[in-house]
């Protein structure tokens, strides 16, 4: 009779661990669900085509002078710089700076 009142009283002592428990299984339960929407989606939407890859001149013009990789700093550069422009407009004519 003891021993039943132990577990009794060991169930009631657990019940945050069992809360616990079930949140963690509940969340794990939402990310499944996510993976399989979106293996689901996977398979239902249509094959990728295949990468270009350019002709092998190309490949040689950009190693010696890589367009893409200037393209890539400049542009970020050139968009502040525009920014600033604007900034510095708007300064200007509140009379922020001189």
């Amino acid at each position: 009779m003891i021993g039943l009142l132990e577990n009794i009283v060991e169930i009631f002592k657990n019940i945050p661990a069992y809360i616990l428990y079930a949140i963690e299984e509940f969340v794990n339960g939402f990310f499944t669900l996510i993976q399989a929407a979106i293996e689901l989606a996977i398979l239902v939407l249509p094959e990728l085509p295949e990468v270009y890859t350019p002709p092998k001149y190309l490949s040689e013009i950009n190693w010696y002078y890589p367009v893409i990789t200037l393209l890539g700093i400049a542009a970020p550069l050139f968009t502040a710089y525009i920014a600033w422009l604007g900034v510095s407009y708007l300064y200007r004519k509140f009379g922020a700076i001189a």
